[in-house]
């Protein structure tokens, strides 16, 4: 540490100009054993030992020792030693000795300094005067400049006085409990922040044990300064009675030093009980859902987990709202978060104290049953909220309508962890939606296997996009009354590089449920209207049928890519059908109607697929854009020996004269199948009668090489 003395306040510098203007005085400031500390030596005191006046470093004090008398020297270090330990503000020294002088040989001394430090207790100065005594060094005549130095010395002791005043005030006034003790702990500070947290005055305190104040398992008693001395300069957490007879958590830095050779103690009390409220504040934000106010994701990942450790039972319920899509769709997204907000507090109504019930994301919630009877409860807990959430919720003048589906999984048979248990429960809510949702399913091994066979199969039609193996096939249409070719529908087909030309029954359920069904879906309009426009140079009427996914039916821009299409091939909306599921009228929103209407209107046709097989009204159909019917296969084929086959084939005729729109039938293997058709007012048809569905190039050679 270094001492400077050159940069000191006004008062100090008037006292150098007086001890310097000193003939028979010398003075000495700084730290008298620090290596790197500096001295201010005064003329007179140079004059006397042999050195250079003004400023000098540390080594000058050796110098100094030199000249003083061997039988006064050890006592007078020892005195200096004592001051140097004691760690109260200021110490005062007082020493006598025999110095030998160059000027004026052997004579007596007496050094009056004082030792001044920081509030921490660190030395920051050590300065004072030597004059000269008398023979037995106590007589101690006025030397020239006595009175005027020490006058300066005694103002500059009183500025530091008034500094310790200053801290006294401030430390009084502090925001943070400032205490201080002797070695055995009683109180010797008290400020008006301790007096807020304890509720005792510091009349009630000062004089008084630490323990008044400590809990009874941490009383401190005869063992207080060991205690004290084991924590000092380090910040540690303690609990302490406060205010109304409560307890309080607050932290404590503890600090020591010597006052007047006796050890003191002091605290810095912080009551943490605030701090505390907003850290648990924040924690319970953090494991909360901002909007339902639930337990999250992140919340419940822990929860199981701490489940686990403890080796309890539990259960776990994996909860999708059924429809809830539709209700984003109508009501809006504002309304469907205030439906989510009800579907949660119906959720809790159907658990009991232990139980937790969390927000996993969206749509979907997890529930999780604790105790020995978790497994019974468990299908009992699902039928309830099934039931529960079937209710419809108000919002406004509005009502939404729900349904739920859910997957059930326990520990630690259906997972060890909490990815495992909550992946279980999972699979199994896949399960339960696939059997018509609104059930609830238990898990089963045998679906984990199917669930890795169905991403097996998602990867491998990854691949095949990639690779380009999928590809187009083609079957004739033929108009009845002719037998002329009027078009064709194209079909997709898998190149497998294993198992060969694989049918859309071996991989449609996967692709349909994969998000790269729209990506396949765009590929094959583009395709189809490619190998159109070359048909078309051809026969100038040929009509290009495309099927759908449901997929595309949902998104948004599927009717700019099917125009984009026909004009990047400079073709007419006339070579075009799309072929939608009967089902989608069920589901059709004023978007896609419009959509739908608008390519209708620029000559694209628009057929109901497999019509007779789906669950669509008969009065919709009329606000429906719409040009044809294709009666389904089944009912065709079924004619031959059931009346009722082809009683619906019949009506679906019927229908389609009443309403305008053309009708063809698929699955036309026989020549009686024709005849009926025909006799029946069918215009056209497709089936094995005709061909089988084969590749672009074999289409060109079997129905256009002789063109």
């Amino acid at each position: 540490m270094t001492y400077e003395t050159f940069d000191a306040s006004a008062g100090t510098a008037n006292l150098w100009s007086i001890a310097d203007a000193s003939v028979e005085i010398a003075v000495r400031d700084g730290d008298p054993f620090g290596w790197r500390s500096r001295w201010s030596v005064s003329c007179e005191l140079a004059r006397l030992v042999g050195l250079r006046p003004g400023a000098a470093r540390s080594r000058h004090a050796f110098r100094i020792l030199r000249h003083v008398h061997p039988d006064d020297l050890w006592e007078n270090l020892a005195k200096v030693h004592a001051a140097l330990r004691d760690t109260a503000p200021s110490s005062l020294a007082d020493l006598r000795f025999r110095l030998s002088t160059l000027m004026d040989g052997e004579r007596w001394y007496r050094f009056v300094g004082t030792i001044l430090r920081d509030a921490s207790g660190a030395l920051v100065r050590v300065s004072g005067s030597l004059s000269e005594a008398g023979q037995d060094g106590y007589d101690q005549p006025q030397a020239r400049g006595q009175s005027a130095l020490q006058a300066e010395w005694l103002r500059v002791n009183a500025q530091h006085e008034a500094g310790g005043e200053r801290f006294r005030q401030i430390a009084m006034n502090s925001i943070d409990g400032i205490c201080c003790t002797d070695a055995n702990g009683i109180v010797t500070f008290w400020n008006a922040a301790c007096e807020r947290l304890h509720g005792l005055s510091s009349e009630e305190m000062i004089g008084c044990h630490i323990d008044r104040v400590n809990v009874p398992e941490a009383q401190f008693g005869d063992a207080f300064e060991a205690a004290a001395l084991s924590k000092l300069n380090t910040s540690f957490e303690f609990e302490v009675l406060a205010a109304g007879n409560q307890r309080a958590s607050v932290e404590l830095t503890c600090c020591t030093w010597l006052e007047n050779g006796e050890r003191c103690f002091g605290y810095i009390v912080r009551d943490t009980r605030e701090r505390k409220a907003r850290e648990r504040f924040v924690a319970e934000l953090a494991s909360r859902d901002p909007l339902t106010s639930l337990t999250n994701r992140a919340a419940l990942t822990d929860h199981i987990e701490r489940l686990r450790e403890s080796g309890r039972p539990f259960a776990v319920l994996m909860i999708d709202l059924d429809g809830f899509k539709d209700v984003n769709d109508t009501l809006g997204h504002e309304n469907g978060d205030e439906v989510l907000k009800v579907v949660a507090l119906r959720m809790l109504g159907c658990i009991k104290p232990g139980d937790i019930v969390a927000r996993f994301g969206g749509d979907e919630f997890t529930i999780v049953l604790g105790g020995e009877d978790a497994s019974a409860r468990c299908p009992l807990v699902a039928q309830e909220v099934i039931t529960t959430l079937s209710q419809p919720v108000w919002v406004g003048d509005e009502m939404a309508f729900l349904g739920a589906s859910i997957g059930m999984a326990r520990a630690p048979e259906h997972g060890r962890t909490p990815s495992a248990l909550l992946s279980s429960a999972d699979t199994a809510l896949y399960v339960a939606k696939g059997q018509g949702r609104g059930r609830a399913v238990w898990f089963a091994p045998v679906m984990r296997r199917k669930a890795m066979k169905l991403n097996a199969s998602r990867r491998q039609i990854r691949d095949a996009i990639e690779w380009k193996e999928f590809e187009l096939f083609y079957q004739p249409q033929y108009a009845l009354t002719d037998l002329s070719l009027t078009g064709a529908e194209a079909l997709l087909r898998w190149r497998h590089p294993v198992e060969g030309i694989l049918t859309p029954d071996r991989f449609l359920s996967v692709l349909e449920g994969n998000p790269l069904a729209i990506e396949v879906g765009d590929w094959i309009v583009e395709e189809a209207c490619r190998q159109a426009a070359i048909w078309r140079r051809i026969q100038p009427s040929f009509r290009m049928g495309v099927n759908l996914f449901t997929a595309q039916l949902q998104d948004p821009a599927l009717g700019a890519k099917v125009e984009a299409a026909l004009a990047q091939q400079g073709l007419g909306g006339d070579a075009l059908e799309l072929e939608i599921p009967e089902t989608v009228q069920l589901s059709a929103d004023a978007r896609l109607k419009s959509m739908l209407g608008r390519l209708m209107k620029n000559g694209v046709g628009i057929a109901f697929d497999d019509y007779g097989t789906g669950y669509a009204s008969f009065s919709s159909l009329r606000d429906f854009p719409l040009t044809r019917l294709k009666i389904d296969r089944s009912f065709v084929q079924g004619m031959d020996t059931s009346e009722l086959d082809k009683a619906v084939v019949e009506s679906i005729l019927l229908l389609g004269r009443r309403l305008g729109v053309d009708v063809i039938a698929e699955g036309i293997e026989t020549e009686a199948h024709q005849t009926a058709l025909r006799a029946q007012g069918c215009l056209e048809g497709q089936g094995y009668l005709f061909g089988r569905p084969i590749s672009a190039t074999s289409f060109s050679q079997t129905y256009f090489a002789s063109i």
